[in-house]
């Protein structure tokens, strides 16, 4: 049975190609810049915990922002290649360029993968949405606690949080934390302490 296959277009292959070692290049200079600045941050957190966590509040804030705005472009712009599909009735639509040689699909195959890629699309999107959504809320409840008038008592489930966060980056790190008691003589009757090995 003779298959149409659509040529790939060589030129925007290239250009796919160069945006994506681009996009790869700042992603990984973003997670470089990422790291040092947990790192200010969970050392900032022993010396100044409400600094620590007004900084950390806008960090929550900004990657909840990126995170939304890049799940609905994405979002959008799969949600418009599957209507297309939809209403031409074969993929890759008329007039749509393929980076690599493309069968093209009609009918129920076409409309297949439309619906698979509606569906990878609103899974996607609800994803981000929701770790959007608790960021901000994670966010909201860092400020509103440090603003509140009745700051004593909010402190300490702030800093709660806080530690946890910074915690976890230094797990990432392969630090541990472990609780270790001294010997009576060493100690004195004193609680263990809390100590944090590499």
């Amino acid at each position: 049975m003779y298959e149409t296959v659509i040529p790939a277009d060589t030129r925007l292959r290239t250009q796919v190609i160069v945006w994506g070692t681009c996009t790869l290049v700042l992603g990984l200079a973003c997670i470089l810049y990422l790291n040092t600045y947990l790192d200010a941050l969970t050392a900032l957190h022993t010396a100044a915990p409400q600094l620590a966590a007004e900084q950390i509040q806008r960090l929550f804030f900004l990657l909840a922002i990126g995170i939304a705005l890049l799940t609905g472009l994405l979002a959008g712009i799969v949600s418009y290649l599957a209507v297309r599909v939809l209403k031409a009735g074969q993929y890759p639509p008329p007039g749509m360029r393929v980076i690599r040689d493309t069968k093209l699909k009609t009918g129920r195959e076409a409309k297949f993968t439309a619906i698979i890629a509606m569906t990878l699309t609103a899974l996607a999107l609800l994803c981000g949405i929701g770790l959007s959504g608790m960021l901000l809320w994670a966010s909201h409840d860092l400020g509103r606690e440090y603003r509140s008038p009745r700051l004593e008592a909010a402190v300490p489930s702030t800093d709660r949080l806080v530690s946890r966060f910074c915690d976890c980056h230094r797990a990432l790190h392969g630090r541990r934390v472990s609780w270790e008691r001294k010997q009576p003589e060493e100690v004195g009757g004193h609680s263990p302490r809390l100590s944090t090995e590499i």
